[in-house]
């Protein structure tokens, strides 16, 4: 796989005829990849875990538009509706490919600019109502405006170039009409699908037999990217250094985990108690060491969470990296198991749940009494044991436990156990004093 290792620099632009959007709705746009490669995607389910409702949409739509309800209707199906999708992959590499929505017939204008204005590229079209596909080919400019006109409406977007070494000259190529003309059911159906920010949404796609996904709380427009691929290090992100310790990455489908248990922070004997002092603190089983350097860290929850008590905050992990919600767990152990899929409403319920997510969790050795599991999704999770205050550690070998960043009824901290003898998993709260293991997972 082809590393790449870049830097975004912002650059204030000033760019005549350029309509962009500052709509009051929030505007989500979906597409999917088969690692670096673009897939197109049959249908989207979004489910607002918080307020209990749900909508679909079907190839081509591919935005749903939240808070929508703001609009004009009587202009909801005028021209203003002419949009142009993000550019993929993104940053462009050599080429990238745009999405063009035209509502009615017209000559469709594009243009090619670098950030001085100068025209590198156009071509002219005249285009039915629909979705068109348009290549773009790069050249030697690191940052290109793709503009598209149709209707006296002039839409740009900013395209990065990763390539712009390359001694190529940047063209623009039609790629073809994508499905029949459409009204978009994220404005039919838009008052039906309630959102307000801070809302937790569960969004999956799926192409052929195959599904992904993943929860998010939006607070603006944007793109999101589900990932087909699985067993593999996440893209372009093979590991990661936190703290003077290098982590492993690990695609499972949409999302990024740390491959390892999160290990950071001094030792402190489990007679003692973490305090909020500024310095991150961790248990190692049996006061050892060698047992956080194999199976990772034992942290309280309120250690944790750094001392907050915000869903899917960064807490203890790296930047840009958090501690996973309840609804990431859910998504994760949907993804893995054989039987149930992500969004099913079995992983609602507190208790063993499942069919055998936890043995394709599970690590190939190292479980008590040979029950190992099958690591199909290379998670790997290794039987750590937890400290269970009183009782101080315990089932090393025999068990693994991980804090969410959510709570039960706003109080008690959400967990996930896996244990050796069963191949389901166990969603609990805590109501006692202990020390689980932490997987950070990367934001989206």
């Amino acid at each position: 796989m082809k590393k790449i290792f870049f830097s975004l620099i912002f650059i204030a632009i000033s760019i005549p005829k350029i309509l962009f959007s500052q709509s009051s709705a929030i505007e989500l746009t979906f597409t999917a990849s088969m690692n670096s490669e673009y897939i197109r995607l049959d249908s989207i389910y979004i489910e607002n875990l918080t307020q209990s409702c749900d909508t679909m949409l079907y190839w081509p739509d591919t935005v749903l538009v939240l808070g929508a309800n703001a609009v004009d209707e009587k202009n909801m199906f005028t021209n203003t509706h002419f949009k142009v999708f993000r550019n993929f992959p993104n940053p462009a590499d050599g080429q990238t490919s745009l999405m063009i929505y035209v509502p009615d017939e017209g000559l469709v204008e594009l243009y090619i600019t670098d950030i001085f204005g100068r025209t590198l590229a156009t071509m002219k079209q005249k285009f039915c109502a629909g979705h068109h596909k348009v290549i773009f080919f790069t050249g030697r400019e690191e940052i290109y405006i793709f503009s598209a006109v149709w209707n006296s409406i002039t839409i740009g977007i900013p395209i990065v170039n990763l390539n712009f070494s390359l001694r190529n000259s940047c063209k623009l190529e039609y790629g073809g009409l994508e499905g029949a003309p459409v009204i978009l059911r994220s404005q039919l159906e838009v008052k039906k699908f309630m959102y307000s920010i801070g809302d937790q949404l569960l969004m999956m796609g799926y192409t052929g037999t195959l599904e992904s996904g993943m929860a998010a709380s939006p607070l603006s427009d944007v793109t999101y990217i589900f990932q087909f691929a699985t067993h593999v290090p996440c893209p372009g992100l093979p590991a990661i250094t936190y703290e003077d310790q290098v982590y492993n990455t690990v695609q499972i489908f949409s999302q990024c985990w740390m491959k390892e248990n999160l290990n950071v922070g001094i030792m402190i004997p489990d007679n003692e108690t973490m305090e909020n002092n500024g310095v991150i603190e961790k248990y190692c089983y049996g006061n050892n060491q060698d047992n956080c350097d194999i199976y990772g860290g034992l942290y309280r929850w309120d250690e944790v969470m750094q001392y907050t008590t915000t869903g899917g905050i960064q807490g203890i992990c790296p930047a840009g990296w958090h501690i996973p919600t309840d609804a990431d767990w859910k998504v994760l152990e949907g993804f893995a198991d054989s039987y149930y899929g992500a969004g099913d409403p079995v992983w609602d319920i507190l208790g063993w749940r499942g069919f055998d997510c936890g043995k394709n969790l599970k690590s190939l050795t190292g479980w008590f009494n040979g029950q190992n599991g099958t690591d199909l999704f290379g998670f790997t999770s290794l039987p750590g044991g937890y400290w269970s205050g009183e009782m101080s550690f315990v089932d090393l070998f025999q068990t693994t436990k991980y804090w969410t960043s959510s709570t039960y009824d706003n109080i008690y901290p959400i967990l996930r156990g896996i244990f050796y003898y069963g191949p389901d998993m166990y969603h609990g709260y805590n109501v006692a004093p202990a020390a689980y293991m932490v997987r950070c997972l990367k934001d989206n």
